[in-house]
């Protein structure tokens, strides 16, 4: 009788921590369509600033924040004053599927989309440069 008590307290434990974790979380992608309102955008930085600002990078030569999700893997980068691209946001997560590692982005503007997709294709290359050297790293370990 003792060892099922245990096992539904830990079961219990773990689905409100399942559940405190979720409540963190933050969309990977809040809207279906890349240009958005500059309303849209105010409100998803406040919401990550509340739910991530523990994680805070800023960057303030290139002009950006960096928020950290490390429950989902997600990594934030809204563009500050000064940014070509300002305001606007991408977030990147690293994925492995079938054991390969890839890296999914999307992101988010208001106002002009060639400095936007300058700064997505920044974030491309960067990619590119994650994925190759994560993989380096994977095989290094086998």
């Amino acid at each position: 009788m003792k060892t099922f008590i245990t096992h539904q307290r830990l079961s219990l434990g773990l689905i409100l921590f399942c559940v405190a974790s979720a409540s963190h979380a933050l969309e990977f992608m809040p809207y279906p369509v890349a240009k958005i309102t500059l309303e849209k955008w105010e409100s998803f930085y406040t919401k990550a600033k509340t739910k991530l600002g523990h994680s805070q990078r800023t960057y303030n030569e290139q002009h950006v924040v960096v928020l950290v999700d490390a429950f989902n893997g997600h990594h934030y980068a809204f563009t500050l004053p000064g940014h070509n691209a300002h305001p606007s946001w991408t977030v990147r997560r690293i994925v492995n599927i079938d054991g390969e590692i890839d890296i999914h982005q999307v992101g988010y503007y208001v106002n002009d989309v060639s400095s936007f997709t300058e700064l997505f294709k920044t974030y491309l290359e960067l990619n590119k440069n994650m994925k190759s050297s994560l993989q380096d790293r994977d095989v290094s370990k086998n």
